[in-house]
């Protein structure tokens, strides 16, 4: 907190299975635990969210992409925020894996955690 409120910069990696603790969102066509972290932070402190990633480069070199910002929405309903921004930035990753798989590596079981079935 004390980095985002001075303005310094701060990366939240949501790419990893979030157990009971994440919100489920759409990824690669199935609900996936994702966390809520970044959406919160966000909603919090009002700091701006700056999507980007990091593509390797020659001799060992990195190429950094960033996309526009966004902030949330402060009059939002909180939940609904929330569950937007996570599937928002979840779908931009999603968008960037299926345009270079071969930089991806997961070692851990991403849809592990399953959504209740809903009660009828």
């Amino acid at each position: 907190m004390k980095a985002i409120r001075s303005g310094r910069i701060t990366g939240l990696l949501i790419d990893q299975d979030a157990r009971n603790d994440g919100i489920f969102v759409p990824f690669f066509g199935r609900q996936a635990s994702t966390t809520p972290t970044l959406a919160l932070l966000a909603i919090r402190t009002g700091a701006p969210i700056v999507p980007f990633l990091s593509l390797p480069g020659p001799k060992g070199s990195w190429r950094i992409i960033y996309l526009p910002a966004f902030v949330a929405d402060p009059e939002a309903d909180r939940g609904l925020e929330v569950q937007r921004i996570t599937a928002r930035c979840t779908a931009l990753l999603e968008g960037w894996i299926r345009d270079r798989p071969e930089l991806w590596l997961w070692m851990h079981r991403r849809w592990k955690t399953r959504p209740s079935p809903r009660v009828k």
